[in-house]
């Protein structure tokens, strides 16, 4: 029936379930928190000027839900474009053909328990001993997924070691680079008991790094403040992606800069 329809005063009494449906909605999809002024868009836009670098990031596709959110890296891309004037060039890349010479960032993300082959790790710790940057989140918070992946990829590589103040990443001072001092979580973690200060981890391994979190980042890329998932908040959960991505850059000598740009960049120089 007309569900809207039942939310007008005179049909207020008789149609309760309806408008019970109609707050679960608003609640679920504003995730509890302030809503959002009509007039900004969830479209960061991309700035009309040459880009300093292109920076090839891998998707690492396995057998399971590899791509949760198909919408999340596509503005993902666009935000870091408009803060470093980086362009993330993201690929799907099927996890026993990661490459660190093609991709020197892969990121890895999930909503299930997966069960990666031998080929699969193989690939992944060699890509890693390469000198490659693997970003694990949790998509949703799945702990199945969480899990599944600390147990085959990192326990294995080495002890995870919470990220500090004292990291690379936390400097806000290097360009392109954003403040994470003061980790923020969804409405939805606290409800969990869940706190920031211990969900940001790290593995050395090799030549190469993981960063993992058991909390949601992908979800966080689209802007959406969606109420059930266990993860960051979504500005800090892209302030945390974009410095990984520029940290990964800067290290890279396989990512060369483009043509001058037309214009003059406001964030970074170009990368070396």
């Amino acid at each position: 029936g007309d569900l809207s329809r039942a939310w007008t005063p005179e049909h207020l009494k008789s149609q309760n379930d309806a408008l019970k449906m109609g707050t679960n909605i608003v609640l679920y999809a504003s995730g509890r928190t302030d809503l959002r002024n009509r007039s900004v868009s969830l479209d960061p836009g991309v700035p009309d000027v040459t880009p300093l670098a292109a920076v090839p990031i891998a998707r690492v596709r396995y057998a399971g839900n590899w791509d949760p959110e198909p919408g999340a890296w596509p503005r993902m891309a666009k935000i870091v474009r408009l803060g470093t004037n980086l362009h993330c060039d993201v690929r799907p890349v099927a996890a026993a053909s990661l490459d660190v010479h093609r991709t020197p960032i892969a990121h890895l993300t999930g909503t299930d328990a997966i069960q990666l082959s031998s080929n699969e790790i193989a690939a992944i710790t060699r890509f890693v001993d390469d000198g490659g940057v693997l970003l694990i989140d949790v998509c949703g918070g799945s702990k199945a997924f969480g899990e599944s992946v600390q147990k085959q990829l990192i326990d294995p590589m080495g002890i995870a070691e919470v990220l500090a103040g004292g990291s690379p990443l936390f400097d806000a001072s290097a360009p392109g680079m954003l403040p994470l001092d003061k980790p923020r979580l969804r409405s939805f973690s606290q409800t969990q008991k869940l706190t920031a200060s211990d969900h940001l981890l790290h593995v050395h391994h090799g030549q190469g790094d993981i960063i993992f979190t058991p909390l949601d980042l992908t979800s966080g890329f689209l802007g959406t403040n969606t109420w059930g998932i266990s993860g960051f908040e979504p500005a800090h959960a892209q302030a945390i992606v974009q410095n990984v991505i520029v940290w990964a850059a800067r290290q890279s000598a396989r990512i060369a800069p483009t043509s001058e740009p037309t214009t003059t960049p406001t964030t970074m120089p170009i990368l070396q």
